[in-house]
């Protein structure tokens, strides 16, 4: 499923797969540099739509603002860097 230039289609991914997997389970975005210059945009989007969905989940009093902050900060930063075993 390609999903990285729809900020629908990753609303949508988000939606789905987290329900399921869990956020502790996803490492933000991962890109296969077949287009290194675009790879900052999509990060970017990919970042501001997954803190749209966290902002929802707040607004719906599903999770605690707290509780996403911890949430966004391991989605961008905690969780790539345990799952690519880069050192602090």
């Amino acid at each position: 499923m390609v999903v990285r230039q729809s900020p629908e289609g990753i609303r949508l991914f988000s939606q789905h797969v987290f329900e399921s997997a869990g956020f502790a389970n996803l490492v933000d975005f991962n890109d296969d540099a077949r287009s290194l210059v675009t790879i900052p945009a999509q990060h970017d989007l990919v970042r501001r739509v997954n803190a749209g969905f966290l902002a929802g989940l707040v607004a719906e009093h599903r999770l605690e603002r707290s509780e996403v902050e911890g949430i966004a900060t391991d989605l961008v930063y905690n969780l790539a860097r345990q799952a690519f075993s880069v050192a602090p």
